[in-house]
C-alpha cells in the first residue's frame, strides 16, 4: 500500500484513513478533513453552509463547538472589508439576537472566524423550521 496524503493548501493536520482500489492492489489514501488556522479547527467535512466565497464549518475553539466562517480575500481590499465587518460584530457582540463572536484568523487567502453555533440559519428560523 501506498501512502497519498492530500489537503487544503498544502497543509496536513488531521488524517483519516481509507481505501481507494486501484487495479489489483488498494492504496490507502490519507483524507484531511480537519483544519487548524491558529487557535480555530474546523472539519472540512462539516460544511453548514455557504455562498459566494464564503464557507461555514462545523469547528472548535478552545474547547467549545463554534460555526467557522471562511472567507476568501482576494485583496487587500477585500481584507481590510471582512476586518472592518468583524469589528463591527464586535461592538453588536453583547446583543441576545447577535451572534457571538470568539475569534478571528487570517491566513494568505481567507478570513477564518468563530461565531456562536445556532441550531439552524435564519432563513429557517423566519420559515418557523425551527424555535
Amino acid at each position: 500500500m501506498l501512502p497519498l496524503l492530500f489537503g487544503l493548501g498544502g497543509r496536513v493536520f488531521a488524517k483519516s484513513h481509507a481505501s481507494i482500489p486501484e487495479g489489483n492492489d488498494t492504496v490507502k489514501a490519507t483524507i484531511v478533513k480537519d483544519r487548524v488556522i491558529g487557535a480555530i479547527s474546523y472539519d472540512a467535512s462539516k460544511e453548514l453552509g455557504g455562498g459566494e466565497g464564503t464557507y461555514v464549518y462545523k469547528g472548535k475553539f478552545e474547547s467549545r463547538d463554534v460555526a467557522v466562517k471562511k472567507i476568501f480575500c482576494g485583496s487587500e481590499k477585500k481584507t481590510q472589508e471582512l476586518q472592518q465587518e468583524v469589528k463591527i460584530l464586535l461592538t453588536c457582540d453583547s446583543h441576545e439576537n447577535v451572534v457571538t463572536y470568539f475569534k478571528k484568523e487570517i491566513d494568505s487567502d481567507f478570513i477564518y472566524t468563530a461565531l456562536e453555533l445556532c441550531d439552524g440559519t435564519l432563513q429557517q428560523w423566519m420559515q418557523n423550521k425551527i424555535e
